[in-house]
């Protein structure tokens, strides 16, 4: 199966993409799409262009060349910052949250673009989907579980009801039992219509989770299919999960 195949509407798109930093081209005719309702997985060795991907649809790597749309719609031109007004949440790779800041704090720190009222909204619904944020609103970040820092990270995101959120290695540093944690909110989430594009070191928790898959290597795509469809590839599955294991 290939994206054009893919049932549901599309989110966002990248179409022959070529990008990098300054003169340095780092992808070369990237092609990648995202549907509503799915997790979209990105795996790849290491300083390959995954997360460069990422940092070019938000536009922090520089587009070279050809189309990032989202909704349709060019995204060529519009500030980083001013992503989340369009719908679009960008998690990166690391602390998500603010450890020295309560937790009622950070997530006024993820709405920052809503206004008082708007942000009191996004806060009930918060609170309805992680009700220990509440009970521990007014308790530093630093002083929660990991689970729960999790929880508020994504809680950050959430309040702004983005469209899309992109999410750099999400299990860095975490517990094997806090990366399963995790991947099962993305999955909630996932039903609950937040569709993510995901780029994961743990080749193994991101073919659980995710619906669609791509592999990027030296900057190109080298495979685009279902988690399945990969697994018949023993070429590739092998030498990744091989790399995860370095990575280890």
């Amino acid at each position: 199966m290939t994206a054009a195949d893919r049932p549901g509407e599309t989110v966002l798109e990248v179409e022959s993409a070529a990008a990098g930093y300054g003169e340095i081209e780092v992808l070369h005719d990237v092609d990648l799409v995202v549907k509503a309702d799915e997790i979209t997985g990105i795996i790849g060795p290491n300083g390959t262009g995954k997360s460069t991907l990422l940092k070019t649809i938000i536009g922090i790597a520089d587009l070279f060349d050809g189309q990032i749309r989202y909704h349709g719609g060019d995204l060529r031109g519009i500030a980083p910052h001013d992503l989340i007004r369009e719908g679009i949440t960008y998690m990166p790779q690391g602390d998500r949250v603010f450890p020295d800041m309560t937790v009622v704090d950070n997530l006024r720190m993820g709405g920052y673009v809503l206004d008082d009222g708007a942000f009191s909204d996004g806060l009930e619904r918060i609170y309805g989907m992680y009700p220990v944020l509440e009970e521990k609103a007014g308790q530093r970040a630093r002083e929660l579980s990991g689970g729960q820092q999790t929880m508020l990270s994504f809680g950050m995101a959430l309040v702004n009801q983005p469209d899309l959120i992109l999410l750099d290695e999400p299990s860095a540093g975490l517990a094997p039992d806090l990366v399963e944690e995790l991947f099962e909110q993305i999955e909630q989430l996932r039903d609950a219509g937040v569709p993510f594009l995901i780029v994961e070191q743990s080749v193994r928790a991101l073919l659980e989770h995710c619906d669609y898959v791509y592999v990027i290597d030296e900057g190109r795509t080298h495979f685009e299919g279902e988690p399945a469809d990969l697994r018949k590839r023993e070429d590739l599955i092998d030498m990744y999960l091989a790399l995860e294991g370095q990575d280890q």
